[in-house]
């Protein structure tokens, strides 16, 4: 029998076009049928896919709607992650708040320009899970791959601009 681990992600983004472009980037990156993709338009529906499924990463846009930053939206999604990785995904990620991941407590930033490069390093994600258990912070010029506590991988800090 041949195991073969998929990644899946969960998009929180209130744009349609951006749900397409990053399914466009996942597939570029992973084929297609080689990653589990899932997209919402609200927090609250988010919460109701973490409550009954499982996600290695989950994609939050900076700005929902008109005026919900990552300042209010990560502490909601924060409390029902169940180990999975929450990187905040951003078309501007100039803002004072998102020039570090620890001042969000998120698992990463990511620049939308650069979504494909930061999926690229979790393309063989067999690899990934046969990577020795690490917690340890990797810098985005690394090529490592860890597993974090839960069995999720680990992401670099930032892939910012």
């Amino acid at each position: 029998m041949h195991f073969v681990f998929v990644l899946h992600f969960l998009l929180i983004d209130d744009e349609v076009a951006e749900k397409e472009l990053i399914d466009a980037k996942l597939q570029a990156v992973f084929g297609e049928g080689g990653y589990g993709f899932k997209h919402v338009l609200k927090a609250s529906d988010a919460i109701k896919c973490l409550l009954t499924e499982d996600f290695d990463f989950i994609l939050l846009d900076n700005n929902l709607a008109a005026s919900i930053s990552g300042r209010f939206s990560v502490p909601v999604i924060r409390q029902h992650l169940r180990g999975s990785n929450l990187i905040v995904i951003s078309n501007n990620v100039d803002v004072d708040y998102l020039k570090d991941p620890s001042i969000l407590g998120v698992d990463g930033i990511v620049d939308k320009a650069n979504f494909e490069s930061f999926v690229t390093q979790f393309r063989d994600a067999s690899s990934v899970r046969q990577t020795i258990a690490s917690q340890t912070t990797v810098d985005q010029a690394t090529d490592s791959q860890n597993i974090n506590r839960a069995g999720r991988p680990d992401i670099p800090t930032s892939m910012a601009g």
